[in-house]
């Protein structure tokens, strides 16, 4: 009896081992993914992963050659109007392109100041392009490939000091300060992608083992290190619609300025076109159809009051200068949307400057170097500017508040600013109106 027992027990575990299904092996992770494991991804133009443990900035990028629009800038300031390194500051553009080269990505800025407009000529283009170098800025180490797309290590091409931040100390006595990495992080909140523009922005520490300046050591805590932001913007380059225009040297605009080797020998090289926004309208056909990408300021929310309602009434100056320019509707005033890093490329912005003593109030633009059209807009204002200078006692005015003389000066400095920003440097009501800057 056990013996037909134990062969039964047999027969039916081997039915029952027959009937199950073997377990199904987990598909292997990409390439990419089981490189980016854990790590944090913000998806967008150019897809961004930070690794919280060990702090390194990851970006995927084609296969191929990629070119963008890069924009450096400083995010937060040192607080001194002598040194200049202001929140906002920088306002640098390139044309880079990422370069496959063996086991790295070179970043290569392009050289636009030296060009050849015989497109009819390829072999006079090259004379041109071999004769003005471009700079390799960095190499990037291939981490993975899948496909298409390639994932590279962008971490030292980002922590680098792209502000020049340790020369203007140098260069103003303050000391020899250099990045301390070891104390430099990124800065999540404000790394993001979106559909045409990722943005990286850092926290760069910048330390001295001499004796710091006496600038410096005035205002941080220790002199011997502070730490500053650092924001960098890269773009999906604008498309060819954009026509160029050529400066009127009557009229006074910021704008592009470079050397244009195919140009008639009676006419000289250099060849200036101005900056400016592009406006386009719903029906070009129709001189009366609305804009459909009008210029909008945002207005930094920190502006208090009242300097923050004359910063709108003096914004919105050029509200009635786009109308009477026959282009109705082409500018807009708005607060910056809570939240939103007034960094991000997509915004053109009035930023409040606040430093240990009274500065200037700039205003300024970053764009496409090829054709000088402006893609982000700034103007950033000094808060001293809106205070009564010091007085000794006995001689002070009556009242030192805010008053209606000083709040028109304030709007005519924010009007002025945003015309920097806007490329227009004339302050000619009527002359900006007939020969003003945009296009349709």
């Amino acid at each position: 009896m056990m013996k037909k027992a134990s062969i039964v027990l047999l027969l039916l575990a081997g039915c029952t081992s027959a009937t199950q299904q073997p377990a199904s092996a987990p598909a292997p992770a990409s390439p990419i993914a089981a490189k980016t494991a854990g790590f944090e991804k913000k998806d967008g133009f150019i897809p961004i992963y930070l690794d919280n443990k060990t702090g390194k900035i990851l970006l995927e990028v084609p296969r191929d050659s990629m070119r963008v629009l890069m924009f450096t800038n400083l995010a937060t300031g040192l607080g001194s109007n002598p040194i200049g390194l202001d929140r906002g500051a920088g306002q640098d553009n390139y044309i880079a392109r990422f370069d496959r080269n063996g086991s790295n990505v070179l970043v290569v800025f392009e050289n636009w100041n030296y060009r050849s407009s015989a497109a009819d000529n390829p072999a006079h283009v090259r004379t041109v392009a071999e004769s003005f170098p471009p700079s390799t800025s960095g190499s990037l180490p291939i981490v993975a490939q899948e496909g298409n797309r390639t994932l590279v290590d962008a971490t030292d091409f980002f922590m680098r000091d792209w502000n020049d931040v340790s020369g203007t100390l140098a260069q103003n006595n303050e000391g020899a300060y250099s990045i301390a990495r070891d104390r430099s992080s990124i800065y999540r909140p404000y790394t993001k992608a979106f559909p045409e523009n990722s943005e990286i922005d850092v926290a760069l520490t910048f330390a001295t083992q001499g004796r710091p300046g006496p600038t410096v050591r005035s205002i941080v805590p220790d002199g011997r290190s502070f730490t500053l932001r650092q924001h960098i913007s890269l773009l999906k380059l604008p498309d060819d619609g954009y026509k160029p225009r050529v400066i009127d040297p009557r009229m006074g605009f910021f704008g592009v300025i470079f050397k244009d080797y195919a140009q008639p020998i009676q006419n000289p090289l250099e060849v200036r076109w101005i900056s400016r926004h592009r406006l386009e309208r719903v029906n070009p056909n129709d001189p009366n159809s609305p804009i459909k990408n009008p210029i909008v300021y945002y207005i930094d929310r920190g502006i208090p009051e009242p300097v923050r309602t004359a910063t709108k009434q003096g914004v919105s100056w050029w509200i009635e200068a786009f109308d009477r320019a026959g282009l109705k509707g082409a500018f807009k005033v708005e607060d910056l949307p809570e939240g939103v890093d007034p960094m991000d490329a997509r915004y053109n912005v009035v930023q409040w400057e606040n430093r240990n003593e009274r500065g200037w109030s700039i205003g300024g633009s970053l764009g496409d170097p090829r054709t000088g059209e402006i893609l982000k807009a700034q103007a950033r204002m000094d808060s001293h500017r809106v205070r009564p200078r010091a007085c000794t006692p006995g001689q002070c005015p009556r009242s030192r508040a805010y008053t209606r003389p000083r709040a028109q000066l304030h709007r005519f400095d924010i009007r002025a600013r945003i015309g920097d920003g806007l490329s227009a440097t004339t302050r000619s009501d009527e002359g900006w109106k007939d020969r003003h800057l945009v296009s349709l």
